[in-house]
């Protein structure tokens, strides 16, 4: 829910956040998509393949993300538009999460017992 208000509020929401660097938004759509596929993919079954899990989470993400974009500016003086660069900093996040999930899930995982028995 939190993400989707992020996404969908209208632009003057965000009229009193300081902007550090003109494209400080599309960090943002970095490190949401990011932690919301690391948050995703831990709560995915972990009889899934990881390479499943991520494959499935990456096009639902994608398709979320896109969905975001071509309804930003369908909304009632939103003052949002759709931005290609947005969705690609989605991906990005989406790669990043990932990566990150796969980082933490080696280093969780049980100790391979290949001693010889």
């Amino acid at each position: 829910m939190f993400v989707n208000w992020l996404m969908l509020a209208p632009g003057a929401a965000f009229e009193n956040v300081h902007m550090l660097f003109s494209q400080q938004d599309k960090i943002a759509h970095l490190g949401i998509f990011g932690g919301l596929t690391e948050l995703t993919l831990w709560s995915l079954p972990a009889q899934w393949t990881l390479r499943g899990r991520f494959l499935m989470l990456l096009t639902v993400m994608l398709v979320y993300g896109a969905g975001i974009e071509l309804v930003q500016p369908l909304l009632p003086d939103s003052g949002r538009s759709a931005e290609w660069m947005d969705l690609v900093a989605d991906a990005i996040g989406i790669a990043v999460g990932g990566g990150l999930f796969r980082a933490l899930a080696d280093t969780q995982a049980p100790p391979d017992n290949n001693d010889g028995n």
